[in-house]
């Protein structure tokens, strides 16, 4: 057996993992060939724990493609519904044309839209009549 650090390539001994002991786990993703290598994997092997273990971690997923980050690590979910799964960046096609906020998230455009819909034109007195007609006309 191999030993569970992913960057060591020497056989794994008798020294294991003491959550996945606790949880019955004996598979191979458990033993180390020692302390330094147990040590140096924990980050990575930690997130294993929250995917096999009660969610004890803040990923509550491993997958091949990439880690879904859970903010909310000691929330008891009632279902299999979970906050905003992250996944990798979509690559969107060169013909589709990019939002503003596209790179930097800022919308811009909105950010100019709102200066100039906070500006109060005076309106004369004769305008104001005939807004005042119209309101009438359409609400009653």
């Amino acid at each position: 057996m191999k030993c569970a650090n992913s960057l060591c390539n020497r056989p794994a001994g008798t020294l294991q993992c003491p959550v996945c002991l606790n949880a019955g786990k004996t598979g191979s993703e458990a033993f180390f060939c020692g302390q330094d290598c147990f040590k140096s994997s924990w980050p990575i092997h930690k997130l294993l724990h929250g995917n096999l273990f009660n969610n004890k971690s803040s990923y509550s997923s491993v997958t091949g493609s990439g880690l879904s980050y859970n903010p909310y690590p000691t929330y008891k979910y009632s279902g299999k519904l979970r906050p905003y799964p992250l996944s990798e960046i979509r690559v969107v096609p060169s013909n589709i044309n990019r939002p503003d906020y596209a790179e930097t998230g800022i919308p811009k455009s909105e950010y100019d839209m709102r200066k100039s819909a906070t500006v109060v034109k005076p309106l004369l007195s004769e305008t104001i009549a005939k807004m005042r007609t119209v309101c009438k006309v359409l609400y009653y």
